[in-house]
């Protein structure tokens, strides 16, 4: 650990200017801070009620402690280093490990770590790191609510891909290549804390990729997180684009199996502005999400959510010039 401390004590943005973090952010960028980041990430897997509860999350980092703090004892107790390697690193239950917590924690910390430097914070990248890797574990003590997450997805995600990707985008070669090539963006959604019910409402990491395969008027586009979607994104003029996609939200935590889910997306300067999404049968059957800046409203950043569940629970949540939202259930 000390070696990793005086690292990133050393390690600055090499870039003249930051490579994600945006100024004149707007929209979901406008949105993106520090305890934005460590909500959306923690409550991210709380979004399928199915497996995961926010119930005793505090007091299960206590259990996730027992778990991983003696990483090879808890691997050999889950079936030895082979099923280990098997599920967590080339089965297919690694995916996430890599798209999630290896590129899309490569891109937050980085983008985090730029949020404190652009903010005057002393120290940036080693804050950052304290504060994402506070979120990691966060996530992976509300997962140990499921009884089919073991101790090997904790070790492997806390162990090796969210400290490999943090350390993956300290590299700029490697932020252009994912941010520019690809078009790497996080549209995360808008965190609310629910004062009735003391929960975490609409949290979420999401990630999308939409490179200039066929120009800029029509572009690919993949979207990662709680649903695995497949679209495209439409030009309609200079800075705004309509995304349409479909695919599935994955029900349970080990096996590929999900609800149909078919989603719009509104952005402007690849920052977003709206979004819809519609379930098939999943616990939240539809989801509406409106940033900053899609109506202008002055000084007042003013963004909201809705969404209504199939056991009729009906959520609304709001922020003015605020880190984090409001949530009230009905």
């Amino acid at each position: 650990m000390r070696v990793l401390l005086l690292f990133l004590l050393a390690t600055r943005a090499f870039a003249d200017t930051p490579l994600i973090y945006r100024p004149s952010a707007i929209g979901s960028d406008w949105g993106f801070n520090p305890l934005s980041h460590y909500l959306n990430l923690a409550f991210d897997t709380a979004q399928n009620p199915y497996y995961f509860s926010q119930s005793r999350f505090f007091a299960n980092h206590g259990v996730l402690w027992e778990r991983i703090k003696n990483p090879a004892v808890s691997i050999e107790r889950d079936g030895g280093f082979g099923v280990f390697a098997g599920n967590e690193i080339y089965g297919f239950r690694a995916l996430p490990n890599y798209t999630l917590h290896l590129l899309g924690g490569g891109y937050d910390y980085r983008w985090l770590s730029e949020w404190y430097e652009a903010h005057h914070v002393p120290w940036p990248y080693v804050l950052a790191f304290f504060n994402a890797y506070l979120a990691n574990i966060g996530n992976e003590a509300l997962e140990t609510s499921a009884s089919q997450v073991n101790a090997s997805d904790h070790i492997a995600d806390l162990f090796l891909f969210d400290l490999a990707g943090k350390f993956l985008f300290l590299n700029d070669s490697v932020v252009h290549f994912m941010h520019d090539k690809f078009q790497m963006r996080a549209w995360h959604f808008q965190p609310a804390l629910n004062l009735r019910l003391l929960r975490i409402d609409n949290a979420g990491s999401n990630y999308i990729f939409r490179p200039y395969l066929f120009g800029e008027t029509f572009r690919p586009f993949i979207h990662l997180g709680m649903a695995l979607l497949g679209g495209v994104s439409i030009r309609l003029w200079e800075e705004e684009s309509l995304t349409l996609a479909a695919g599935v939200a994955p029900t349970d935590p080990l096996v590929f199996k999900g609800d149909p889910m078919v989603a719009l997306f509104w952005d402007r300067k690849d920052a977003l502005l709206a979004s819809l999404t519609v379930k098939g049968s999943n616990a939240t059957l539809f989801r509406l999400n409106v940033y900053p800046d899609f109506v202008d409203t002055g000084s007042l950043r003013t963004g909201f959510f809705l969404s209504f569940a199939k056991d009729h629970e009906i959520i609304l949540g709001l922020s003015v010039n605020m880190p984090v939202g409001i949530s009230a259930s009905f």
